[in-house]
């Protein structure tokens, strides 16, 4: 499970947004560890920005998983659940109202 993922640049990569990247090399990583049948779950903020940015699909099939599937994340539904940013203080949870988890099956 990897929740918010975020590269912190939006200086292009091999020509991509670096969050494209930065899943696409999880997913691969991740994939050498499953076994057939395994996933990964990825929650992310859930707007057309992000969902270019991270192009889920792009990075399923290049790490060898199926398209994935999403769902609703609320945050709200985890009290214990904190949210944190590495490089400012806040939460991006604060600034969005939309989040899903895609799941992600070998």
């Amino acid at each position: 499970m990897f929740q918010f993922p975020h590269a912190g640049s939006r200086d292009a990569v091999e020509g991509h947004n670096p969050n494209f990247i930065l899943v696409r090399d999880f997913l691969i990583s991740a994939a050498a560890q499953l076994n057939r049948g395994g996933k990964v779950l990825i929650s992310a903020v859930d707007s057309p920005h992000y969902r270019g940015a991270f192009q889920f699909d792009e990075a399923a099939d290049i790490a060898g998983f199926s398209p994935p599937e999403s769902y609703p994340f609320d945050p709200s539904a985890f009290p214990e659940y904190e949210h944190t940013m590495t490089h400012q203080s806040g939460s991006a949870i604060d600034h969005h109202d939309e989040f899903s988890t895609w799941v992600f099956r070998k």
